[in-house]
């Protein structure tokens, strides 16, 4: 008798040990399962994370390459519109000028609507529209070589050959003289501009323009 209750006994303690088994089995499946649901989601959202990103790469792409498709046809407009008042300033705005101001807009580092406005300040400052595109020539290597803009020049040149025309200066050499200057003082672009703008009276009583650019170049010493 009491063999079988021994033997029972350990036949129960068998099957309890079965049963913390399986459900150790079970809780590892589970535990496998729920880490294979997590590692999928994981990819979900990693995939769908990606894919927003190209999303916005792409829309960037799309939205940069509309903005570069549309600037030339901006430009061009600006040049049309801007060619447009020359011909309310003078009847010697035809084709031969609209041609010359587009190509040297290709020449210089200043786009066809700047060039067009530009030429525009000119002629209606008196400039001579046949001398309008060396002129702005001139003036774009004098914006380039003082660091300035092209209207910005063309007004400091403008004011210049007025005053300084009758001795024989050009906005081709009044260019030259400025870039000089620049380079021998200790001053920018812009800073000369501003002050020959107020010194060009100056041609009045005899000064000629490389004595005054020497005298600001000297000033700033």
């Amino acid at each position: 008798a009491a063999a079988e209750k021994l033997s029972a006994g350990q036949g129960k303690l068998a099957r309890a040990m079965d049963k913390v088994k399986r459900g150790q089995r079970e809780q590892v499946d589970s535990t496998r399962k729920s880490e294979q649901g997590f590692t999928r989601l994981q990819k979900q959202i990693i995939t769908t994370s990606n894919l927003m990103q190209g999303m916005a790469v792409a829309m960037r792409g799309v939205s940069m390459a509309q903005r570069m498709a549309t600037k030339p046809i901006s430009l061009a407009v600006s040049f049309e519109r801007q060619f447009a008042l020359i011909k309310t300033l003078t009847d010697r705005a035809g084709p031969e000028l609209r041609k010359g101001l587009l190509d040297l807009a290709r020449q210089i580092p200043f786009d066809a609507g700047q060039v067009a406005t530009s030429a525009y300040n000119a002629i209606s400052n008196g400039l001579d529209p046949a001398r309008v595109v060396g002129f702005l020539k001139a003036a774009s290597d004098s914006a380039v070589g003082t660091g300035g803009q092209l209207t910005d020049s063309v007004k400091v040149l403008l004011a210049a050959t007025s005053a300084y025309g009758k001795q024989g200066e050009t906005a081709a050499t009044i260019a030259d003289k400025m870039q000089t200057t620049i380079k021998a003082a200790v001053i920018n672009g812009q800073q000369l501009s501003e002050i020959m703008g107020e010194m060009t009276s100056a041609a009045a009583y005899g000064v000629k323009f490389e004595e005054m650019a020497s005298a600001v170049g000297a000033m700033t010493l």
